[in-house]
């Protein structure tokens, strides 16, 4: 059975029984394999804008560089937007995080809301 499920993700028994176990964590190019397999994400439903890029990538398997770059931003910003610690939003940047609060459908974070209001 785990051969099995191994051949079909992609990986080999042993990984599975780490991450069954919880000693590591997949690869980003394992998630889509193994969300085919299960037929879901079994991480925790996002919440927050970086949980939302995590599962994003989760979904396509694709590392922070590739998204940061199909997104607008450079992979540092992206990084610190995916950990919820961004917290400088400049006008370039506050256009493309706007679009992505959108594609995900939450509101805006209190560093952004207080920029808005704050501007004369």
């Amino acid at each position: 059975m785990l051969g099995e499920a191994a051949e079909q993700i992609g990986a080999d028994v042993f990984s599975l029984i780490n991450w069954e176990r919880g000693k590591t964590e997949p690869a980003i190019r394992f998630w889509p394999s193994i969300i085919s397999f299960l037929g879901y994400d079994p991480s925790p439903l996002p919440v927050t804008l970086g949980e939302h890029i995590q599962a994003e990538r989760r979904r396509r398997g694709c590392g922070l560089a590739l998204l940061a770059r199909e997104y607008g931003f450079d992979p540092g910003t992206l990084a610190l937007i995916e950990a919820d610690t961004y917290t400088r939003i400049d006008g370039r940047v506050r256009i493309s995080y706007a679009a992505l609060q959108e594609r995900y459908g939450i509101g805006s974070p209190a560093c952004l809301e207080d920029r808005q209001t704050a501007a004369p």
